[in-house]
């Protein structure tokens, strides 16, 4: 509780400071044609960056979160990297987590973004082999994949986006088998959206997908139309795990209050299935949205209301009123970059629980320290209660840091430390007890001159 009390201070007072200080002056309330994000350029920072981004045109109730920024950049990047570290805990068994033993992971990325006068393209790949010295499996992968494709055709614009992940257990903790940070872009769905894997679970692979489609119209210059369907999986090689299958509806309405301000109200609907047995549930709510962007520099945005749950599928108790909220807040000052996200609603479960009402908060921190060296902080938290058994309960907490050394142009060299703890309360399964998890590395990055695309 002093954990969640704690962020939830912490954003309250951040967030109106930042967007005070992000004060820019006005800009047309629409570019000329439509543009995809590109804001996770390695070459372009502070001023130079915001000389050549404006804001992103997602609109605020669709199923895309808001970017930094946006510019016409056409090229594909490639990076390897390579880590030698230790893990304190690798079956992720409660009760151990101070017996270290070595790792070696080794892998790589691929980001390509094409931006044309209609249409964007965006892909993003970033995957690696795990070796444990003794542990068993002694040898797994992690697999992260995203693709987004958007088309303006008049006053329609039509977006389709996938989103895949494989990992040998789940990414609460923000996917530490990825020491390096990632220049790729923005994600193409948003997090709420998307399977969660907020509650920690054992040494297993896993594997989710996450497909969308959303069509939008603009009904004047301020006012735009959208909605959404998307379709996601979660899959868990052990089978003690529930399977599962989500699929949500929503639509939107959105008016520009200025060029930077925008509002909007939005339905949505979702279905929870198991695979395990013949059992799901629904939700509906309506959702109140604000957004503000200013490109190159901040982009928030806020949601929040009422849900509608009917888990007669899993219980007698089957209508329950309860509340959907999300916030996310991107922030670059000078060669500070600041992320906030937090979420509560209903989710299916993360494999562990039939059912469950979630709250995740998350901050990460990342600036240069001189001309060579950058650091980078980020700390989470999580919560999880049974839906239908609110005495069965999941806390999570990961703070991760690393520090750069950049060998030249294009290659560098990171020190990475990761911890996580997971508690329980009256629950039974593989994730219960007291989980520690430490893991500590030195990585060896190498990144090719862009590639550029015609």
């Amino acid at each position: 509780m002093r954990f969640r009390n704690s962020l939830a201070c912490v954003g309250l007072l951040a967030i109106p400071a930042l967007l005070g200080m992000a004060q820019d002056p006005e800009s047309p309330a629409k570019p000329d044609a439509p543009l995809y994000s590109t804001a996770a350029n390695p070459n372009v920072t502070g001023a130079d960056a915001t000389a050549t981004i404006a804001a992103d045109t997602r609109p605020l109730t669709g199923a895309q979160p808001f970017s930094l920024g946006i510019s016409g950049h056409k090229q594909m990047s490639v990076s390897l990297f390579a880590s030698e570290g230790w893990d304190s805990n690798p079956g992720v068994i409660a009760g151990t987590g101070t017996a270290f033993e070595s790792l070696t992971i080794a892998g790589g990325s691929l980001a390509l973004q094409r931006q044309l006068q209609t249409s964007q393209t965006a892909l993003a790949y970033s995957g690696s082999v795990v070796h444990y010295s003794t542990s068993q499996p002694a040898f797994s992968t992690s697999q992260n994949l995203s693709f987004s494709q958007n088309f303006q055709i008049g006053r329609w614009n039509l977006t389709g986006a996938d989103a895949f992940t494989y990992t040998p257990n789940s990414l609460m903790g923000g996917g530490f088998l990825l020491p390096i940070p990632e220049q790729v872009p923005d994600a193409v769905i948003k997090p709420q959206y998307a399977p969660n894997q907020s509650i920690l679970n054992p040494y297993g692979a896993q594997y989710g997908n996450t497909v969308m489609g959303q069509v939008a119209y603009d009904l004047s210059r301020r006012s735009t139309w959208t909605a959404s369907a998307i379709y996601g999986i979660e899959r868990f090689q052990d089978f003690s795990l529930y399977d599962y299958n989500e699929i949500t509806g929503t639509s939107g309405y959105n008016y520009g209050l200025t060029s930077k301000d925008s509002i909007g109200i939005s339905y949505n609907y979702s279905l929870f299935r198991y695979d395990n047995f013949n059992s799901q549930f629904h939700s509906q709510g309506l959702q109140l949205s604000y957004g503000r962007k200013i490109g190159g520099r901040m982009s928030f945005q806020a949601s929040g209301g009422p849900q509608f749950i009917n888990s007669g599928g899993l219980t007698k108790a089957a209508n329950q009123i309860t509340y959907n909220g999300s916030a996310s807040l991107d922030y670059q000052r000078a060669r500070t970059s600041v992320s906030i996200s937090y979420f509560t609603g209903t989710t299916a479960g993360a494999g562990v629980l039939y059912g469950a009402t979630t709250s995740t908060a998350q901050v990460s921190v990342s600036r240069p320290l001189g001309t060579t060296w950058s650091a980078t902080g980020i700390f989470g938290y999580s919560r999880n209660s049974d839906l239908t058994n609110t005495s069965q309960i999941y806390q999570g907490l990961f703070v991760g840091a690393n520090v750069h050394r950049s060998l030249g142009r294009y290659a560098g060299l990171t020190l990475n430390y990761n911890y996580q703890r997971q508690v329980s309360d009256n629950c039974v399964g593989l994730a219960c007890g007291d989980l520690n998890r430490q893991i500590a590395g030195v990585a060896f990055n190498w990144s090719f001159r862009p590639i550029p695309l015609e």
